[in-house]
């Protein structure tokens, strides 16, 4: 060890000391320096963690018995260096895992230390939260994280000890999940070997987690519209109707479209996305547009009556959701209520049975209609005129029946109780009770109507032909002529003509002629003078036929029997000789009238027209007497 050379010191100073120490002045030895004997470092044995300092304190002692504080004035040293470096004012800084030895050197002399450096230690912890402000009810995990001495970080959430307060504001599990429960602020430590870290997190009002979009029909007809809804769901586990906050929208807006107050109306068949949306958070719902439901089914009419036996044909009118109507009447499924009363087939048809009502049903898939029937009593569904084809000769008269046919099948007659009218009145008048008149030659439809309906008769009026047999010979063998007595009735206004056509045994006509009666005359002819006298044969004949044919002369200007037009009504008698087994007498019967046929009468015209061209005057008959 070096000494420095001592510096003088002034006697007065010497001999202060001198004075109060014992020994001074005498011998050589009372003007030594103390020496420095030993240097002690402190603490001589420390363990500290790796990134902690240490200051150590180096004190010297001196022969004399002193200690003086050489911390500032040792040359410091520590190795190794990878464990601990040290200040030269001794602050020793762990560095490394390890035992570090420290030497404090002064004057030779050395003091030493041993100090353990250790693990780092756990110096802090912060607690950290993802959102300083949780809604109510909802949760967020926690942060720990310790900082050591070493300036080292870790994690240690999952191992630290949690706690919250107040417990009315928030709790924290032992995993660090931190739930809001109520509005406040909640204060969160988190401790971990004696190192506590804290954090404040204020707990807000509940927010909104998700909307659930709900529809009453998963798939909606065409036409036809619903009323969604969307209830937001919060995080303190509560819900809430947002239909009216929400904004709607749909995608695509072509299939459906939704107003603000969640109404949706289908558009186009398809699917669409139907969207709430609200503080950020959008819920969805996805709608499929179908085809048109049917609405309603409506029959006509709702109200109504048969007679019994009469049947009536429903209609079913669907509507459906898109504003469309269909007749649906073939394909719905009809029922009644009363099928004893009234029957309806499976179109519609429904017949009354018997007296009542009934209600009677269409049903198409789960939609139905109703409609109300009361079966009334039989009703007359048709009039018919017996006989329905008559023919009455001129000036006859007939009776015709009017038979009423009811809805229950039944007839009655009404013939008295029928109003009867003819369309040609002037060929046959129709009266009161079915009487029938045949005034002119023609045709003629005669009607009777009965409870709305009519029926018709058609009757023909066909001329009049008066048919007698004559015997000539008997007249002439016994002095007694035969007669022919003609009248005109007056049935046709003023005079009329009387066409009258002989003939023999062989049905050859030998004569013709034509006599003009004045209304309401009398006209009488000779069998033998005017009838058979001239025949075309040249020889009357002896026994025949005659034919008299009344014609209107206002058709028949000529009263030629050549060309009749026959429509008109003659009364006859004739006088026959008729031989007894005695002596001749003579016979008046009347004529009975037939009808002339079409065939007949031209006939007549054909063969007289001949006799006036080929006889010259021979076969032309006379008209006898009266007009």
């Amino acid at each position: 060890m070096r000494f420095q050379p001592a510096k003088a010191i002034s006697v007065s100073c010497v001999v202060l000391v001198c004075s109060l120490l014992p020994n001074c002045g005498g011998g050589g030895s009372a003007n030594r320096t103390p020496t420095l004997n030993q240097i002690l470092v402190a603490p001589a044995s420390k363990s500290i963690p790796k990134g902690t300092a240490l200051t150590l304190t180096a004190t010297g002692i001196y022969s004399d018995g002193t200690k003086k504080d050489l911390t500032g004035s040792v040359t410091w040293q520590a190795s190794p260096a990878s464990v601990a470096t040290i200040s030269a004012q001794g602050s020793l800084a762990g560095i490394g895992v390890g035992v570090a030895k420290v030497l404090a050197a002064s004057q030779g002399l050395t003091g030493n230390a041993s100090i353990t450096v250790g693990a780092p230690a756990l110096a802090q912890i912060a607690v950290s939260a993802p959102e300083s402000s949780l809604p109510q009810g909802e949760t967020e995990a926690l942060a720990a994280i310790g900082t050591y001495t070493d300036g080292s970080t870790q994690n240690l959430t999952a191992s630290a000890t949690w706690q919250a307060g107040p417990s009315n504001v928030a709790t924290v599990s032992a995993q660090g999940s931190l739930k809001g429960l109520n509005a406040g602020v909640a204060q969160v430590s988190a401790a971990y070997h004696g190192v506590t870290g804290n954090a404040s997190v204020t707990v807000g009002t509940a927010a909104l987690v998700s909307i659930a979009v709900t529809a009453p029909k998963s798939a909606l007809p065409l036409g036809e519209s619903e009323a969604l809804t969307a209830i937001g769901s919060f995080s303190n586990g509560t819900t809430q109707n947002l239909t009216q906050q929400v904004a709607w929208k749909t995608n695509p807006a072509t299939v459906a479209a939704v107003d603000v107050h969640g109404n949706l109306s289908g558009l186009a068949q398809g699917i669409t996305q139907v969207s709430a949306a609200y503080q950020s958070v959008t819920g969805t719902a996805p709608v499929s547009v179908g085809s048109a439901a049917l609405l309603r089914l409506d029959i006509s009419p709702s109200q109504s009556s048969v007679p019994l036996g009469e049947s009536e044909t429903l209609v079913a009118t669907g509507t459906f959701s898109d504003g469309t109507v269909q007749n649906l009447t073939h394909v719905a499924v009809w029922s009644s209520s009363q099928s004893a009363i009234a029957s309806v087939s499976t179109i519609g048809a429904v017949a009354g049975k018997t007296l009542g009502t009934a209600t009677i049903t269409s049903v198409v898939g789960s939609v139905s209609g109703t409609a109300g029937l009361t079966v009334t009593a039989p009703v007359i569904v048709g009039v018919s005129v017996n006989p329905a084809q008559w023919s009455l000769i001129i000036g006859a008269n007939g009776v015709l029946q009017a038979l009423a046919t009811f809805s229950d099948g039944s007839t009655q007659d009404v013939t008295a109780t029928a109003t009867w009218s003819s369309e040609e009145p002037t060929i046959v008048a129709a009266s009161p009770a079915g009487a029938v008149l045949a005034e002119q030659v023609g045709t003629a439809i005669i009607q009777a109507e009965q409870g709305g309906f009519t029926g018709n008769a058609t009757l023909t009026v066909a001329p009049m032909e008066l048919v007698s047999y004559f015997n000539r010979r008997n007249a002439a063998n016994s002095n007694f002529d035969g007669t022919i007595r003609l009248v005109n009735p007056g049935f046709t206004q003023g005079d009329m003509c009387a066409m009258i056509y002989v003939f023999d045994a062989n049905q050859e006509m030998n004569a013709c002629c034509g006599c003009v009666i004045s209304d309401s005359g009398l006209l009488t002819l000779s069998l033998l003078k005017d009838v058979t006298a001239n025949p075309l044969t040249g020889g009357p004949p002896a026994v025949g036929s005659i034919d008299i044919v009344p014609s209107n002369l206002g058709a028949n200007n000529q009263c030629n029997a050549g060309s009749p037009t026959p429509n008109s009504m003659l009364a006859g008698w004739e006088t026959n000789v008729q031989p007894p087994s005695g002596a001749y007498q003579v016979t008046e019967i009347p004529y009975s009238p037939v009808a002339l046929l079409p065939t007949e009468e031209q006939v007549l015209a054909e063969e007289c027209g001949m006799i006036q061209t080929l006889g010259s005057g021979t076969g032309i008959c006379t008209c006898g007497t009266g007009d």
